[in-house]
């Protein structure tokens, strides 16, 4: 059997360059068993694996028999592999077709030595095959408990090995893997696709993109360096899901037999952020958002509670606030508006519970953000895990829908308040005051 390299050329038409060499070597290198190759866009991973598999089986005819499973959510090495079958004489003169179809069919093909490779899409479809090769193409939007059953598929006859491409561009199974991969018992190889010859165009026009701020610096990063950002450099809020969450609605009620919930940032050089959402049985929608900077809490508690009387017929069974206010303004919202029911936060330890529930929510899209919230939506898009600056018209949507455990009578909580706070008993400076 010819080696790999001439292969790739008889089939291709092409010479490898030297990057593809060496990921053909180490796609046909029998002893890495537990292989990931984390490339950047546009570096022809998959036509690389397509010709790898064409590889195997022909080799396969003066060996003995193999499994081959391929897993992917797009149809692309299913294409090449289609492609290139038909100019290879010894695959498609032992190759058993199926009655009168003439094409490759997409499930796969056997060849009349027992070799069979076949195809699964990225579902719950693989589990219970066995094959002794498993290769998954776009690895990073193969489901976690996908790509787990995938890895059981595995014969343990020789040559037993898993192979896992893909951009590294969202968070999941592959993501992890490459952090650390010794961890999960793989070979990680890292290539980026900013200096390929044959790509240079698109680069330009990507590296143009992130000059003007079209795409951002993690975007960059995992798309074209095939780096993975550090958890505080990644949207917190996955933009395909929120884009999905943003709807040309208006900021009126929506839901029948809903009730209204709001959330209260409390800030002075940060802003103060009100925001109101609808709930209903399963879905949220964001109906009225306010800010105020350089009030302090006694002037804008009449203010917000007239902003919620404002609502007709509306019903706040929740208030969530934050825990920037002393003891004496516990109730100073509901001192102006005694229909309301408070809970009370204390943000330090609930902050992320509340942005894990936002998250959860854009998700799995049960929560409707109206277009015309340009600035929140625009928050949103921003956010990062650990900001400080920037945050509060989120840390507002995330309170108005959190359900969590609040503060109560018996449970101690520190607050902190800005230095320019002037409340009952004087200036307060910095100091932290306990609840109870």
């Amino acid at each position: 059997m010819i080696g790999i390299i001439e292969y790739f050329h008889n089939l291709t038409g092409f010479d490898p360059t030297d990057e593809q060499v060496e990921t053909l070597i180490d796609l046909t290198t029998d002893a890495l068993k537990g292989l990931v190759l984390c490339y950047g866009r546009g570096f022809s991973k998959t036509l690389c694996a397509a010709i790898v598999t064409l590889w195997y089986a022909e080799k396969s005819l003066e060996t003995t028999p193999i499994k081959i499973m391929l897993v992917s959510s797009q149809d692309t090495m299913w294409e090449y592999i289609e492609k290139y079958i038909a100019k290879s004489e010894l695959l498609m003169v032992n190759r058993l077709y199926k009655g009168k179809y003439e094409e490759v069919p997409k499930e796969g093909f056997r060849l009349k030595n027992g070799t069979i490779v076949f195809t699964f899409p990225q579902t719950n479809k693989v589990r219970g095959n066995r094959a002794d090769i498993v290769i998954i193409d776009e690895s990073a939007d193969c489901p976690r408990e996908i790509l787990n059953s995938a890895s059981l598929c595995l014969t343990g006859a020789n040559p037993n090995r898993i192979i896992l491409l893909s951009t590294p561009h969202k968070e999941g199974l592959f993501t992890d893997i490459v952090r650390d991969p010794h961890a999960f018992g793989y070979l990680v190889k890292v290539k980026s696709s900013e200096n390929l010859s044959w790509n240079k165009l698109t680069m330009e026009r990507i590296k143009k993109m992130y000059s003007a701020k079209g795409m951002t610096k993690s975007e960059f990063k995992m798309e074209v360096l095939a780096q993975i950002p550090a958890l505080t450099e990644l949207n917190y809020f996955p933009r395909t899901h929120l884009t999905k969450c943003i709807q040309q609605v208006g900021c009126n009620r929506l839901f029948p037999n809903s009730s209204l919930e709001a959330g209260i940032d409390w800030g002075y050089d940060e802003p103060t952020v009100l925001t109101v959402t609808e709930k209903s049985h399963t879905q949220r929608k964001s109906i009225y958002q306010k800010s105020w900077r350089h009030k302090p809490i006694e002037e804008l508690a009449p203010i917000i509670a007239e902003v919620l009387k404002g609502f007709e017929m509306a019903k706040f069974p929740n208030i969530t606030k934050a825990d920037k206010f002393p003891v004496e303004y516990k109730g100073c919202v509901e001192r102006y508006y005694s229909d309301l029911h408070i809970n009370y936060v204390n943000l330090s330890d609930h902050k992320q519970s509340a942005l894990e529930q936002l998250q959860r929510r854009i998700r799995q899209q049960s929560i409707i953000i109206p277009s015309m919230l340009v600035d929140l939506i625009i928050q949103l898009r921003n956010y990062r895990l650990e900001m400080v600056r920037n945050d509060d018209l989120v840390i507002s949507l995330a309170l108005s829908c959190y359900e969590g455990n609040f503060i109560t009578k018996e449970t101690p909580s520190k607050v902190h308040f800005p230095k320019h706070f002037n409340l009952p008993g004087g200036h307060l400076g910095n100091r932290e005051y306990s609840y109870y």
